[in-house]
C-alpha cells in the first residue's frame, strides 16, 4: 500500500488525509502568496515574468540555484511547495560530515 505523506513545519510527517481535514487556507491566500514570489522572483533575483512559469494555481521559478514548484491545491485546501536543488551531493556531504562529527563524538565520549 502507497501512503502518501507530507513533512510539516512541525518536522513530522502526517498522511494527506489527516492535513485535508484539517487544514485552513483562507481564499486569496495562495494568490497573495504567489504575488509576493513573483516580486521577490524580479526584485531580488532580476528575473522577467518571462523567466518563471506561470498558471493561475502555480508558479515554477527559483531563487538563486534553488528551483521550486508552489502549487496551490485547492481539494486538499492546501499549498504544496516542491524545492530541488542544484545537485543533492552538497546536502549529502553536509549529512555526512555532521554524522561523522557526532560519531566522534559519541565515541570519545566512551573513552
Amino acid at each position: 500500500m502507497l501512503m502518501t505523506c507530507l513533512l510539516t513545519c512541525a518536522r513530522r510527517y502526517v498522511s494527506v488525509g489527516e492535513v485535508a481535514g484539517k487544514l485552513f487556507l483562507p481564499k486569496g491566500m495562495f494568490t497573495a502568496v504567489l504575488g509576493k514570489v513573483v516580486e521577490e522572483c524580479q526584485r531580488v533575483h532580476n528575473m522577467s515574468i518571462s523567466d518563471m512559469v506561470l498558471t493561475i494555481s502555480s508558479i515554477e521559478a527559483s531563487f538563486g540555484r534553488h528551483a521550486f514548484t508552489l502549487r496551490e491545491l485547492q481539494h486538499l485546501n492546501m499549498m504544496e511547495l516542491v524545492i530541488s536543488v542544484d545537485t543533492p551531493l552538497l546536502i549529502v556531504e553536509r549529512m555526512q560530515a555532521r554524522h561523522e562529527s557526532r560519531a566522534r563524538a559519541k565515541t570519545h565520549a566512551l573513552y
